[in-house]
């Protein structure tokens, strides 16, 4: 079972990513980005924008969610 994992993830379209993820005690996994923004993600590939730092975004970064997801997914977890 996962409990957490730092990376350095680089998902082929030119950005680079460093991720904490940690297992949150209530379900998913708790994903801080780049040290600017905090993500829950699920198992099934699900992401929700938690907070960031920079919040003059109407709309979470897609780039950053979709490369979240995906290497959740990724861990295969169960």
């Amino acid at each position: 079972m996962l409990n957490w994992v730092i990376t350095d993830l680089q998902p082929g379209d030119g950005t680079n990513y460093t991720l904490h993820v940690v297992k949150h005690v209530y379900g998913g996994y708790l994903v801080c980005c780049n040290d600017e923004s905090m993500w829950l993600a699920f198992k099934d590939g699900e992401v929700k924008h938690l907070a960031s730092r920079h919040w003059d975004y109407d709309t979470p970064n897609q780039f950053t969610q979709k490369a979240i997801s995906d290497y959740i997914l990724g861990l295969g977890l169960e």
